[in-house]
Parts: C-alpha cells; structure tokens; sequence
C-alpha cells in the first residue's frame, strides 16, 4: 500500500484498520489493506442458512412487496453446461497428483496420521517412494486404492490441506450440494448404479452439504459416456428465476428509483408504466434492468471457444465488471482489483441496494468471494473461476452455505458501495 493511501486509511481519532487477504477462486491471495468505515469501525452482517426452506423446483414463490423494489417472485432451477461445451478426449487419463506446498516432512506424516486414516491407508500414504520434494513442498501420489478407501473426515481434512495449493486446481474445489437435494442429482446423472454408489463412497460431508473432489480417480473408472455424464452432472448449478410483478397500483416512482440504478443511464419509469395498464398486472425478468454486462451472462456458462480469456473470468471480474456495458478485462488483474476495492468503495453495513458489491470474508479476514446485489437478499454470482460455473442468481444465505462447505470457516458478509 502506499503511504499516501496507508495515511489517508488512518485519519481519525477512532480508525481502526481490518486487513483482508483478498483470496481469489483459482487460489492466488494478496493484501487487500485497510479499509475504514466512518469512526474506523468494521461493519460486517452474519448470514447463516435461510430462515425457511428455498422453493421447490418449478415452483412460483412470491415475496411481501417492499417499498423499494417491489412485489418479487422467485422459481428455482438448477443449470447445466450444454453438450457441445464438453470435449471427451481419447488421451489417457493421468492419475491423482497431490501437491502440498509449504508444507514439512513433519507436517505431512501427522496429517497422514492423526484424521482417521486407517493403518493400512497410513502405511501407503507414509510410503516415501510416492513423495517428490519440490521447491516449495511436497508432490504425492497417493495409490488409486487409497484414493477410493478414504472415509469422509479422512478425506474432508486432505481436501482441506489441498485447496490451500493453487496447482491442485479444480481436485481442490470440491462439487457441492445441499444434502437434501444430492440423492435426485445422483439419480438424474446418467451413471449407472455400479458408478452412483462410487460416487457416495467417496463423497464426504461438510456442514449440510455433500462434497465431491476426487474427480481423476473416478474419471479413471468411466467409459468416456460416462464422463460425459460426469462432466454435465458435476457442472449443474442451482438458480432463482426472478421477476418484478407490477400491478396498476404498483408505487412507479419508488421502482424506477430503485431498478434505475447499478449504472443504468435511462429511466425505467415509461416500461414500468406500460406494465401498469396491463389488465391484473404484469410480471418481467428484473434482468431486463441489468446492465448489459450482466444481462447478457445471466443463465450462461463462459465458452472458452467465443472468449479466450474466459478461463480467467472469476468472482471479482464479475462483480466489478456488473455496472459496466462492456468488461474492462483490467479486473483480471489482483493489484488493480485491490486498488479499486480500496480507493473507489466504502462499507455499509445496512440497506443494500441494487449494484452494491457483497464481499465473503473467511474467518472475518480473508476475501474469500465477492458477488452483486439485487434486491431481497438476492445477488448476480458466479462462484468460481472454471467454465464449469455459469452467471446466476442466489440467496446471500445459500451462497455463503456454498463457501463456508468449501471453506471449512466461518463466513461474515460486507457490503460495499461506490463513493
């Protein structure tokens, strides 16, 4: 941080800084700095699982109007890349690299130890002639059997020490799902039994969600149909459908202040009018008063064919991006995105409105995911940086659930505006 902005973040006769590591998806992390809030507090708001249980698929759910936004109405559905996106090689498939970096000799036989492996999974993961020491730590390959063996705390507490390498990449970012909806998925996947019940065998559980990451060894035992079918199920995503009702005595001004903004240059006054003289009102995607930036991904997957540099669109090119017509790809960049969190946003701890950014800290320290605000605790995401990961709209709530089963840690929300 330079001294000119080191002072300017110490002004006051109450600051108190908070440093934040910024974590990007794809694991590089680097100094956020201090960002203060009025007196210098930090405001952060806790969000934990929602109050009541998310709408069933199909199913239209409507919110209580609020003065605001409006009268909102929500269907869950659940997206998945399209055929033509996925490419099934004839080449052989590699075997399962584990890679620990700054990590000790030491450090490596107590976590291949002490976290319920059994003796046998002890006695082959302990075995040097399957270790290599880089420059940085360690490489492992683990034997296939032990790959598959694991139990569910052994194999949540290895996944744990792997997303902690960025070169471990998509192994270390586990499949996640709400355990209440895991046994439909595996049914709808397209595998058959004998592939359903190796998929639950090397499964494990973090909070109330299922977690999948040992993609190599169960590739390694599919026919390429079948990973096809794994390649689809595993990119499936839950979303809201969101729509705006609009009835003849719907408060026109309040609407076109709110959905008017996140950058927008037109008023949306004469649409929502129209809407107005509809007979019994009118419902509209509240995408339609998203910028293009947005409007244009929501619902979509990156195609790496149409944008080279879609590999690289991760959570905070998203949400800076959001206001824009066209991305400013300068948000690929950790530095630049660093310097504009800090210079050009300032913390509000309450009343959110559409094209605030909603920052996830891990632990309260570490930025972990950054996504927009909508209305009614619904914000425009994209969890992750693979092309596996589409544009979509979820509950604050849902999402830090997402996080916090990838995490492993605590998540705090904040919100931040533009000055």
């Amino acid at each position: 941080m330079s001294k000119k902005t080191d002072k300017r973040a110490k002004q006051g006769a109450n600051s108190r800084a908070a440093r934040w590591t910024l974590r990007p998806w794809h694991g590089a992390a680097f100094l956020l700095g201090a960002l203060v809030v009025g007196g210098g507090v930090v405001l952060v708001a806790k969000h934990g699982r929602p109050s009541s249980p998310p709408p069933s698929t199909g199913g239209v759910v409507r919110s209580q109007p609020q003065p605001s936004w409006g009268h909102l109405e929500y269907t869950t559905i659940d997206l998945q890349r399209p055929d033509e996106s996925i490419v099934i090689g004839n080449a052989p498939l590699p075997p399962t690299v584990w890679q620990f970096d700054h990590c000790t000799e030491q450090q490596l036989i107590d976590l291949f130890t002490t976290n319920g492996l059994t003796a046998e999974q002890t006695r082959l993961l302990t075995n040097k002639d399957c270790w290599t020491a880089t420059s940085s730590g360690w490489k492992v390959l683990p034997p296939r059997e032990v790959v598959r063996s694991l139990g569910s705390s052994a194999r949540q507490r290895i996944n744990a020490e792997l997303r902690k390498t960025p070169a471990n990449g998509a192994s270390a970012h586990a499949f996640r799902i709400p355990e209440e909806k895991f046994g439909s998925w595996l049914a709808e996947s397209g595998l058959d039994e004998d592939k359903r019940a190796l998929v639950r065998e090397m499964s494990y559980r973090q909070d109330d969600m299922v977690c999948f990451s040992d993609y190599e060894e169960l590739e390694l035992q599919c026919s390429p149909d079948e990973r096809r079918c794994l390649a689809k199920a595993f990119s499936r995503a839950p979303a809201l459908l969101m729509s705006l009702r609009v009835t003849p005595d719907s408060d026109i001004d309040a609407l076109a202040r709110y959905w008017g903004g996140a950058g927008r240059g037109k008023s949306m006054r004469p649409f929502l009018e129209s809407l107005t003289r509809v007979p019994g009102g009118a419902s509209v995607s509240v995408s339609h008063f998203f910028p293009a930036f947005a409007r244009l991904r929501l619902y979509t997957y990156p195609d790496p064919e149409l944008d080279h540099m879609s590999v690289r669109q991760d959570c905070y090119w998203t949400g800076l991006n959001f206001s824009r017509e066209t991305p400013d790809n300068r948000f690929m960049d950790e530095e630049t995105v660093k310097r504009i969190l800090l210079t050009e946003y300032t913390q509000v701890k309450t009343g959110w409105v559409f094209g605030d950014l909603i920052l996830l800290l891990e632990n309260g320290q570490i930025a972990t995911h950054l996504c927009v605000y909508v209305a009614d605790d619904v914000v425009f995401t994209k969890n992750g940086v693979a092309t596996t990961t589409p544009w979509v709209l979820m509950k604050i709530p849902d999402v830090v659930a997402l996080y916090r089963a990838e995490t492993g840690n605590p998540i705090e929300v904040v919100g931040l505006r533009r000055k």
